[in-house]
């Protein structure tokens, strides 16, 4: 995470900068003028860049944090399939529930409807 923190912080200051340098004026018989859509285009890169680099901060930041030497641990868990079943079964009742909450709320008032 680090080295791709490191090269999006890289890419996102050298578009920012090209962004920040941009010529947003055009040449309009004896003078120049600014161009909204170039200045757009600017601010639109500007914005990119900065974000670009923000990232990156934020992924060099958090690659800073776990020292590389310390190895990672699996917990090993065991599971008791009765619970798992149990665990199950609420949920498929909770779905059902929420199911013919759906139905009442959405489809028999159209129902009643067209009935009378």
């Amino acid at each position: 995470m680090k080295l791709s923190g490191a090269l999006l912080v890289v890419a996102g200051l050298l578009l920012a900068i090209g962004f920040a340098l941009m010529d947003t004026t055009v040449s309009a018989g004896m003078t120049t003028v600014n161009n909204l859509g170039l200045m757009n285009t600017k601010q639109n890169g500007l914005i990119v860049g900065m974000a670009l680099f923000l990232g990156g901060c934020v992924l060099y930041g958090f690659g800073s944090i776990r020292p590389k030497n310390e190895p990672q641990s699996v917990p090993s868990i065991q599971v008791d399939p009765e619970a798992v079943r149990e665990g199950n079964r609420h949920v498929v009742i909770l779905v059902g529930a929420l199911f013919l909450i759906l139905f009442l709320f959405t489809v028999a008032p159209r129902l009643l409807a067209m009935i009378q």
